[in-house]
């Protein structure tokens, strides 16, 4: 799929949960690249820049992401991102265009 921006950037991507042991994430622009690999896993992700490697200390997400959950149930903590259903509209409204650009063969449009 392509996403094509306001400046006149045109974004190709791939995406995909069935391509068996690519674990991988690579993002590639006319300033340089970032990769990490694996990308998705439990265990520590790694990766690289065109400037070399990495070398932020490891988290692991999934447990920042629980320990976040655990203070804004228990330490009445407030969350970083709305849990009122805005963040799910913006993901249905981007499915939705998907859904429209794929039986129209058009561009859909969307706003924010």
């Amino acid at each position: 799929f392509q996403l094509g921006f306001t400046s006149g950037a045109v974004a190709s991507c791939l995406s995909s949960y069935n391509i068996n042991h690519l674990d991988r994430f690579f993002l590639s622009g006319d300033k340089g690249f970032a990769e990490m690999q694996p990308s998705t896993g439990y265990g520590p992700i790694k990766g690289r820049t065109h400037q070399g490697e990495l070398t932020q200390p490891v988290t692991i997400h999934q447990t920042v992401q629980m320990d976040e959950m655990a203070d804004i149930i228990f330490a009445n903590k407030k969350p970083i991102v709305p849990v009122n259903g805005e963040e799910a509209l913006k993901d249905l409204k981007i499915i939705d265009a998907i859904y429209q650009a794929v039986k129209t063969g058009k561009k859909v449009p969307l706003t924010t």
